[in-house]
């Protein structure tokens, strides 16, 4: 007997028997919602339209809950479309979306609206197949953005909506076809062995810090106190950049190795107090969006409270990057790009490789030194006293 109810389990298991009970079909969970994203770009005078929907899904299909850690995740991590006569302009879409707007959808977190202000780190590239760009640009700042001769414009800032809650199959319908459509950076088609060719890191960018900060850093950021390391409150010795600085021997752009290597505790540490709110975390850009000046908030789910806070913990805060020079390829010389401060530079075949690189131009100077534009590199303008660093800004 023992035997036949075992065979009969299992055969329900594995044809599901209608006379067993079919397995209930996996439900849409109730927090599930759709995003609206809107706004009217010009690249080059074309114009670009974005008007995409975001699902924002979860696996769970249990009761509704108000517990703030529901976790959600877009059905697609990018938002791209072609610009008329070739190329693409994308953004990527962060699990941050799905967070704005809980009112309208029932979160368990505070509700934040997207601010009027809130810009996403915009991407150009030259082809809209993934396999074939060759070169982009990334948009990083507001400055770049609002460049009188920059390539891209927006004209129509982003908006950010809920276009209906529960989202109809309509609504449901479009999203899925438009994740579809859309997808032309090919997530599901490029293996991680291929991605490494599509998805190159960009180029290098830089930062000036003048000479009048680095000689007296104390008086350059009084509100940062300054110590030794990160464990004692030991501050160093005020004049020990000044000192590494005017011991370099040489004319014109000399090359002053690493910022956080080779050098001693008190160098160190002056060089972090003078990087704090020029260095941009990356991460928190493109989560969050490009700092706008003036603004109350640019992050998406930074309250003015939480942007009140941070500013009291950094007065630094926000980063941003309108004054960061990004290296670009000039043939196959590697050149600082002052023209076009707050963008950086993507190649699929940077001049930086060995095999490729003749050289490095910074204000029509050559650099000696094959490697020195990497990261947390340090130049030092003997002409004009400036010190450059050179970062990765991630």
């Amino acid at each position: 007997m023992r035997a036949y109810w075992v065979s009969l389990l299992s055969l329900c298991i594995l044809f599901s028997l209608t006379a067993c009970g079919r397995a209930e079909e996996p439900k849409r969970h109730p927090l599930a919602h759709v995003m609206h994203i809107t706004a009217s770009l010009t690249f080059d005078g074309k114009p670009v339209r974005i008007d995409d929907l975001i699902d924002c899904y979860m696996g769970y299909t249990g009761t509704p809950t108000s517990n703030p850690r529901e976790v959600f995740k877009p059905n697609r991590h990018r938002i791209t479309h072609e610009v008329p006569g070739g190329g693409m302009i994308s953004f990527r879409v962060t699990r941050e979306l799905c967070y704005v707007n809980g009112d309208q959808w029932g979160s368990g977190l505070p509700s934040y609206a997207a601010p009027a202000e809130w810009t996403p780190v915009l991407e150009w590239y030259d082809h809209r197949d993934v396999r074939k760009r060759t070169w982009g640009m990334w948009y990083m700042s507001e400055g770049a953005l609002k460049n009188p001769d920059g390539r891209l414009k927006i004209v129509e800032p982003f908006v950010v909506s809920t276009p209906e809650h529960p989202a109809t199959e309509d609504v449901l319908a479009t999203a899925e076809r438009q994740r579809v459509e859309r997808n032309y950076f090919l997530d599901a088609e490029i293996s991680s062995a291929d991605a490494s060719g599509y998805t190159n890191s960009p180029m290098v960018w830089m930062f000036r810090i003048p000479e009048r900060e680095w000689r007296n850093p104390r008086a350059a950021r009084p509100d940062y106190k300054f110590k030794k390391d990160y464990k004692s409150k030991e501050e160093p010795d005020y004049t020990a950049l000044e000192r590494f600085l005017d011991g370099l021997s040489g004319e014109g752009m000399i090359y002053a190795g690493s910022a956080f290597s080779n050098q001693t505790e008190d160098v160190e540490s002056l060089l972090a107090g003078l990087r704090r709110g020029r260095w941009l975390g990356l991460t928190r850009v493109f989560e969050l969006g490009i700092p706008i000046q003036g603004a109350d908030r640019s992050g998406l789910l930074l309250s003015p409270k939480v942007w009140k806070n941070e500013r009291k913990i950094n007065p630094f805060f926000p980063a941003r990057a309108d004054d960061h020079v990004s290296m670009k390829c000039s043939g196959d010389v590697h050149t600082a790009a002052f023209e076009t401060p707050g963008i950086r530079y993507w190649y699929r075949e940077k001049c930086t490789l060995p095999d490729r690189l003749k050289g490095h131009s910074f204000f029509g100077q050559q650099v000696a030194g094959e490697h020195v534009f990497t990261h947390d590199k340090l130049i030092l303008d003997k002409a004009t006293g400036d010190l450059w660093w050179i970062s990765a800004g991630s």
